[in-house]
Formats: structure tokens, C-alpha cells, sequence
């Protein structure tokens, strides 16, 4: 077949969408595609073909987080999210893939300090699941596999994330699963 595989051209026509999102059937491609990464990467059975496009999917993201609208900012950060998962919890990865998953960690908390201290959108009400994702994302690699941990705290306190966590305003009213992933983070970043 002289077609790419699934993955890696999904991320190419996010890409040529993401370039024209005034044109309203762009947006809701890019939408749309990111749900479908999204759910991709949250199925174990796909974890090591999704690991192999890991790099640039996270490349992806920061488009739709710094000046998606509340739903493209909602599947990037779940996107976010299922990778960060997959790579916490990728004993199953091959070997080469594997290798990779050091990248993707400084990645993954390049884009959540981005979006906690970038995007001012992040820290109101309507995009407050956005930011549970992401929080989620972040306590994903600060506390599951303590390999991953180390070094994501090593590289979390490079990007000063600390600092950007306890500057995070949450919205009045803020869930308590919100309230509750953020005391995480920054309990697991001052240990």
C-alpha cells in the first residue's frame, strides 16, 4: 500500500486543518480528529502504535490548547492526557519506542507548563475539565512509575512548574477533583 499508516496521517491533516481554522468545516475537522487521537490513545490494544507517533501528536497539541476554542482545548488536553498515560504505563512498548519516552516527558510538561501559565483561558469555569486533564496528565508523570517520576520532576523543576501551580488561580467554585489533582501535583513536586 503507498498510503501512511492511520496515525501519522490523522496528524497530517490535523496539521492542514489547524493552518485554516476560520473556515468552520477546518475547526470542526480539527475537533473531530483530535477526539479520534484522543480515543486512539486511551485504548491499550493500540498503546504501542500510538507510542511510535507519540512525538509529533504532543507536537500537535499546542495549537488547539494556546487558541483552540473550549472544545478543541478539551480533546487537546485529553489527547494530553491518554499519552501522558500511555507513557507512564508503557512496560508493553517496544524497545525503540521505549527509548523515545524521556522526549515525550519533557514534551508533555513543556505543553502543561505552556498551558498553565500561557493560556489565560485555562483557569476560568467553562475550561475547567480542560484543566483537570491536564493536572491529571501532570500527576500521571509525577507519581505513577517512579523511572517516569524522576525525571519529570527533574525536567518540572527546569520549567519552574511548581511555581506555575501555586500561581494557578482556580475558578470560584472550582471541583473538588480539580482542587484535589492540583494539591497532588504540588505535593508530589516539593517532595
Amino acid at each position: 500500500s503507498t498510503q501512511q499508516p492511520l496515525l501519522p496521517r490523522l496528524l497530517s491533516l490535523l496539521t492542514t486543518c489547524q493552518a485554516n481554522t476560520t473556515d468552520k468545516p477546518s475547526a470542526a475537522a480539527v475537533l473531530m480528529l483530535l477526539r479520534c487521537i484522543a480515543n486512539l490513545a486511551s485504548k491499550r490494544d493500540l498503546r504501542a502504535y500510538v507510542a511510535t507517533s507519540a512525538s509529533p501528536l504532543l507536537d500537535s497539541l499546542n495549537t488547539p490548547l494556546d487558541t483552540g476554542p473550549t472544545g478543541a482545548r478539551l480533546a487537546a488536553s485529553t489527547v494530553l492526557m491518554n499519552v501522558t498515560s500511555l507513557l507512564v504505563h508503557g512496560g508493553d512498548l517496544p524497545a525503540e519506542v521505549a527509548l523515545q519516552s524521556d522526549a515525550w516527558t519533557l514534551q508533555a510538561l513543556s505543553l502543561i507548563q505552556f498551558a498553565l501559565t500561557g493560556v489565560a483561558a485555562i483557569s476560568t469555569p467553562t475550561e475547567e475539565e480542560s484543566l483537570h486533564r491536564l493536572l491529571t496528565a501532570l500527576a500521571s508523570l509525577l507519581t505513577i512509575s517512579p523511572t517516569i517520576s524522576k525525571i519529570a520532576k527533574a525536567t518540572a523543576a527546569d520549567l519552574d512548574l511548581l511555581n506555575a501551580l501555586e500561581g494557578l488561580v482556580l475558578p470560584e467554585g472550582a471541583s473538588p477533583l480539580v482542587v484535589a489533582v492540583k494539591g497532588r501535583c504540588i505535593a508530589a513536586l516539593k517532595k
